[in-house]
C-alpha cells in the first residue's frame, strides 16, 4: 500500500477513453490506494470540475479553460476506416473530396458539422459527408463500421484492436489530421492534495505506454 491521503477522489472521463483505456488502469490505482474511495463519472461534455466537484478529468482535444492546471500525457488522432467487406463493394476514397460518395458513419456529439476535418495541401478543411448512421457513441460506430456498413471517423486507439485483426482498414492516412493531446486537468485548489497528486503520477506514468494509443503511420 502507498499513501496517497484518504477520503474519496472524483474522476471525471470521456466515454470513450474511460472504457478503451482508463478502467483497467483506474482499478489498479485502487488496489494500489486502498484507502481511497474512487468515484468515476463518465461524461463527454465537459463539465465544470469545481461547480460539480470534481477533483480531476481527463481531456481529449485542446483545452479552453485555461484556470486548470493542465499535464500533457499522450495524444489521440483520428482516422478514416473501413472494413474489407465494404471496401470489396465499394472502391476506398483517394481523397477526402469523396467522401460525400460513401455511406458514412458519423459521430453526433457537441459540435457536430455533418462531416470530416482532414488535411489537404497542408491545410485543415471540413469535408462533406453522405450520413448513413449517425450516434453518439463511439462503439456504436466501431461495431457498424466492422459490419461493412460504411466508412467511419474513430480513435486511434479504438481501431487498433480492430485494424490488427484485419477488420478494419485506415483509409488516407496521409490526410489524417494532427494529433490532439490527451491532458490530465485539475483545479488549482486541488495541487496540494496528495490523493490528486498521487493519480496524476499513476496515470502520467501508466497512459503513454498504453498500447491503445497508436499512431497508423501514411
Amino acid at each position: 500500500m502507498q499513501q496517497g491521503g484518504s477520503g474519496g477522489i472524483r474522476v471525471l472521463l470521456p466515454r470513450t477513453f474511460s472504457v478503451k483505456i482508463a478502467a483497467p488502469l483506474l482499478a489498479e490505482f485502487a488496489k494500489i490506494y486502498p484507502e481511497l474511495k474512487v468515484e468515476v463519472q463518465v461524461d463527454d461534455r465537459e463539465a465544470c470540475l469545481e461547480g460539480g466537484g470534481f477533483d480531476i478529468a481527463v481531456r481529449v482535444g485542446h483545452l479552453a479553460d485555461s484556470t486548470l492546471i493542465a499535464r500533457s500525457i499522450g495524444h489521440n488522432r483520428m482516422w478514416v476506416c473501413a472494413s474489407p467487406a465494404y471496401l470489396a463493394l465499394r472502391s476506398a476514397p483517394d481523397s477526402p473530396k469523396q467522401f460525400e460518395l460513401h455511406d458514412c458513419l458519423l459521430h453526433s456529439g457537441a459540435g457536430a458539422v455533418g462531416g470530416w476535418t482532414m488535411q489537404h495541401n497542408g491545410h485543415a478543411h471540413l469535408f462533406r459527408t453522405h450520413e448513413r448512421i449517425r450516434s453518439a457513441c463511439y462503439f456504436q460506430l466501431l461495431e457498424a463500421a466492422k459490419a461493412g456498413l460504411g466508412l467511419a471517423y474513430l480513435p486511434g486507439y479504438l481501431i487498433q484492436d480492430a485494424v490488427l485483426a484485419g477488420d478494419l482498414k485506415v483509409l488516407l492516412a496521409d490526410a489524417a489530421p494532427p494529433p490532439q493531446p490527451i491532458s490530465l486537468v485539475y483545479p488549482a485548489s486541488r495541487k496540494m492534495s496528495p490523493k490528486v497528486m498521487a493519480l496524476v503520477t499513476f496515470l502520467a506514468q501508466r497512459i503513454p505506454s498504453s498500447p491503445d494509443l497508436v499512431s497508423f503511420s501514411p
